[in-house]
């Protein structure tokens, strides 16, 4: 559950700011042309173990056959980069919420309009 909550909370965090124009020009546009950065060998600031690595992707692709997610693999298949879907988001919003955390809904839904990840950036995609 936490590497779930992990990946929403990144993801969300991801859009809010680049909708509120808080990232540098070379990461917003990793954002806008890949998405959020998948990093199952670094999780929470330290290395992980194989058998660690193997259940942060085993939750990756769970959450994403549930739609939360979607996983954006370069050339070769390697899995690099994620994004949230519609309903990634809305959990993402609803787990923050959850833990007191004060948003931007405006620069969300901005954020994610840029990226690509919704096609319009009404309040109503979320809920």
């Amino acid at each position: 559950m936490r590497i779930e909550l992990d990946f929403l909370l990144e993801g969300l965090a991801a859009i809010e700011t680049l909708g509120a124009g808080e990232h540098s020009e070379a990461i917003a546009g990793e954002i806008i042309d890949w998405g959020v950065p998948y990093r199952p060998s670094r999780w929470r600031g330290r290395q992980l173990s194989c058998a660690a690595r193997k259940r942060y992707s085993v939750v990756a692709a769970r959450m994403e056959r549930a739609g939360l997610i979607k996983r954006i693999a370069a050339l070769g298949g390697r899995v690099t980069h994620f994004t949230l879907q519609p309903a990634g988001i809305a959990r993402a919003i609803a787990v923050a919420r959850g833990q007191g955390a004060e948003l931007d809904e405006g620069a969300i839904h901005e954020g994610a309009k840029l990226a690509g990840w919704i096609e319009s950036a009404e309040p109503a995609t979320f809920s």
